[in-house]
């Protein structure tokens, strides 16, 4: 069987040596798993870019949200209620 050759490992006189060759992770997960750190991973950068979005509009929100007060208590408010 023929070895890709980002699986070999270069030998000292030049040559391939594909039993240095340490397996690739598809080696190690299943389709399944593979699937599952793909939704999982998508899943946390969705949470971050709304993590994100919070809190950039969360003065804003503040502003719509509750009445004219001191801003410092309607962007506490603001984090209670919607954080």
């Amino acid at each position: 069987r023929k070895e890709p050759l980002h699986q070999m490992h270069i030998q000292k006189d030049g040559g391939l040596n594909p039993a240095l060759a340490r397996p690739s992770l598809r080696e190690y997960l299943s389709s399944k798993e593979n699937k599952a750190i793909m939704a999982v991973s998508a899943g946390n950068a969705l949470e971050w870019y709304d993590f994100a979005l919070f809190g950039f509009l969360a003065p804003e929100l503040s502003q719509l949200f509750f009445p004219p007060m001191d801003s410092a208590v309607a962007l506490m408010h603001t984090f209670l209620v919607f954080g």
